[in-house]
């Protein structure tokens, strides 16, 4: 663009300036005739406002509210593959004495060990120890590495004969044994996890439990009634919100889990701890949202 057309052209601040002043005078001008013949003062150019928020001291209370919000997250389930593997017991040490400092106990070791699949027993013996170390009260293991449909009557005894093993030293160390109840494993529906479970506690298991968690892939109705049928056998809940392939905040899923705090409550006695296992976008920030309704929810 030449000179002479640039010296000639309206410079864009001087008109928006200009509207932004006769947009100022209107709302003054508003409120002036709305507060007339009142007690209070308009200031057109308030001056000693400048530092209204600068020079203002909080409380230490406020500050924590605002920079340190108060999230009951009073339980961690560490995991074996990343968090706290069961090979480093001085890690698992140092871990417990932080969680200490911190006012946290450990709901369960959340071990990946894959019940009848292991010819090494010192495996689990090294979980074992590691959920000593934790203060854990529970070792979570996973039912095989195949679906109920798929496991032949030999793969299934397997599974229910490590068990009955595993459960033997945990019970020693006063320690639950609870199963992920989750897709491809033998507690992948409600029918085979009971059928489990009812054969282990047969054969002694009595320290053998159940998680429970929404299938993302089955309709509200039919996880409400395998979440009845299970709460004599539950022990710890993971939380999240989730459809299909889509993980969601976990508000929009607020009613469900209303109606599934309600049945473990009205079905199943003692205690349980609700752990959030999945966030949209695996954000930090949405784990706290998360906890925020995960709180109101089992205050309710």
């Amino acid at each position: 663009m030449a000179k002479k057309e640039l010296s000639e052209r309206a410079i864009w601040q001087d008109v928006s300036g200009e509207k932004a002043l006769t947009a100022e005078q209107n709302l003054y001008d508003v409120f002036e005739t709305a507060f007339k013949h009142t007690n209070y003062i308009l200031h057109k150019k308030p001056k000693h406002l400048k530092n209204l928020y600068a020079k203002v001291e909080l409380s230490e209370e406020i500050l924590n509210e605002i920079y340190k919000p108060k999230i009951d997250l009073s339980c961690i389930e560490w995991g074996s593959d990343v968090h706290v593997p069961y090979d480093n017991l001085d890690n698992a040490t140092a871990v417990n004495k932080e969680m200490a400092a911190n006012h946290l106990v450990t709901a369960s070791y959340g071990s990946y060990y894959r019940l009848g699949q292991s010819n090494e027993p010192e495996i689990f013996d090294m979980i074992l120890n590691t959920a000593k170390k934790l203060s854990a009260p529970m070792i979570r293991v996973w039912g095989g590495i195949e679906g109920s449909r798929s496991l032949n009557a030999q793969s299934r005894n397997d599974i229910i004969h490590d068990t009955l093993n595993i459960a033997g030293k945990a019970k020693k160390e006063n320690i639950k044994i609870s199963l992920e109840y989750h897709q491809n494993t033998i507690t992948d529906t409600v029918e085979s996890a009971l059928d489990f479970i009812k054969e282990v506690r047969n054969q002694g298991g009595d320290n053998v439990y159940l998680y429970w968690q929404p299938n993302q892939h089955l309709p509200f109705d039919e996880n409400k009634q395998a979440l009845v049928k299970i709460c004599p056998y539950l022990t710890n809940i993971h939380v999240f919100a989730w459809e299909k392939a889509v993980k969601l905040p976990l508000c929009e899923h607020k009613e469900r889990w209303i109606n599934y705090i309600d049945i473990i409550k009205n079905h199943s006695g003692g205690n349980h701890d609700f752990l959030l296992e999945f966030v949209k976008d695996e954000s930090a920030k949405q784990m706290l949202e998360d906890a925020k309704v995960l709180a109101e929810l089992i205050e309710k």
